[in-house]
């Protein structure tokens, strides 16, 4: 096993689907129960700088087209600023989980907080249009990596009942950002597109924390977890990769054609549009908060069950709606449901995945839950075009419906074979 991995403990509730094998000269490993405070620091930090990657250039793109664009060509580039984010980040992430599994999450956290602060303040500087998104690119790449090495650091240097709050906390951090950020981006891109980017030298203190106070610990015990009845199958990593992808359908589907329901509903103010947005995410920050106290009471299967009746309902409520206010509380309730997907996917890499696989998993992980943002409108659009908003919002409740049967569907059997068993 890689020297850098510490292994969780396990919940009470989760002990019987664990085994372990422990080195009986290895001693006590109490030391590790609690992450250091650098490791703190970045759990908490890299979920903004993650946002970040995508929304410090979303205000200003009109202007950007504006003072760069020359062409009908130029005008496509420009919304890739936002688009090639998402691609470069299913590249970044999965490869710094390969290498995060081999030569530890310090070296890989300081070099790509680096590139992040590099590559995001280039903007400030860049004249060219394709010189701008090789930037944003590189910015992807970054930030994919950048969140991997927080996620693998949860799900390997804390207990497993320390694991769900923390990876909440991550989440919630991501969504308290977006809340106070959306302003003072919006501030910056008023007073010229450039500012924003220069946002980007955020990832200069992460890089330098990471770099000063991230160690590569060696194990002393190491894990090897098998799924009991009714928990997510360890399939590496096809199982959970392609549940990412369903997930980040669901979640990229909602925040795409969300503005354009509240539109149809007769409400195409901007201003109103950003403060439903900024409810959700004062809703999913809340609830992200909250995940780790509920873990202690829920299984993995629950906590999903849970959110995607809340995803599902909430889709459902805000497609048949008439008003604008209708559509505003089905979007809030799918807030509820949201908040729970990614940190519970993470946390359920962390059960269902040994120590020395967690940084690949992960990685892949968040590359499906990535791309789904491209492949959503490949299937939504047309629905949408033909059907409107609410046609997609239909859709949406469906897919989250067809999860939740699944889901209940797999418990169903876990529980028959446990009595058997």
């Amino acid at each position: 096993m890689p020297d850098h991995i510490v292994p969780p403990r396990p919940m009470a509730a989760d002990r019987p689907g664990v085994t372990y094998d422990t080195d009986a000269a290895s001693g006590d490993r109490s030391e590790s129960q609690q992450p250091a405070w650098a490791e703190k620091a970045i759990m908490l930090s890299t979920g903004p700088l993650f946002l970040l990657a995508f929304s410090a250039v979303i205000p200003g793109l009109p202007r950007i087209e504006a003072a760069l664009a020359h062409g009908p060509r130029d005008g496509i580039l420009i919304k890739q600023l936002v688009g090639i984010v998402g691609l470069s980040v299913a590249v970044g992430a999965p490869l710094a989980g390969f290498l995060i599994d081999r030569i530890g999450p310090r070296v890989i956290l300081a070099v790509t907080s680096g590139l992040y602060a590099l590559a995001g303040t280039a903007g400030l500087l860049i004249h060219g249009l394709p010189l701008l998104v090789a930037s944003r690119a590189l910015v992807g790449v970054a930030a994919g990596a950048i969140d991997t090495t927080a996620l693998v650091l949860i799900n390997t240097r804390l207990r497993a009942d320390e694991q769900a709050k923390w990876m909440g906390l991550h989440m919630s951090a991501m969504m308290i950002f977006s809340i106070v950020s959306q302003p003072v981006i919006g501030d910056l891109a008023a007073i010229g597109w450039r500012y924003p980017f220069a946002l980007y030298v955020l990832g200069l203190p992460v890089g330098v924390i990471g770099a000063m106070g991230l160690h590569d610990r060696r194990p002393r015990r190491s894990t090897v977890v098998r799924p009991e009845g009714g928990r997510i199958a360890a399939s590496f990593p096809v199982r959970l990769a392609l549940l990412a992808l369903a997930l980040g359908t669901v979640s990229y589907s909602v925040a795409i054609y969300g503005p354009y329901l509240i539109t149809a509903r007769g409400v195409a103010d901007p201003g109103r549009i950003a403060l439903v947005i900024m409810g959700q995410s004062a809703i999913s920050a809340a609830f992200s908060m909250a995940y780790g106290r509920c873990r202690r009471r829920l299984s993995v299967s629950g906590v999903f069950a849970i959110s995607l009746a809340a995803a599902a309902a909430g889709c459902l409520m805000a497609a048949v709606s008439s008003g604008f206010w209708g559509a505003v509380w089905g979007l809030l309730i799918v807030a509820i449901g949201l908040a729970w997907f990614f940190p519970n996917l993470a946390t359920a890499v962390g059960q269902a995945v040994p120590a020395s696989q967690q940084g690949r998993v992960l990685g892949f992980v968040r590359t499906g839950f990535e791309i789904s943002a491209t492949l959503c409108v490949i299937w939504l659009e047309p629905i949408s075009r033909r059907f409107g908003p609410a046609g997609a919002f239909v859709s949406i409740s469906l897919l989250a419906w067809v999860l939740l049967a699944a889901f209940g569907v797999v418990a169903a059997f876990g529980a028959h074979a446990a009595r058997k068993a």
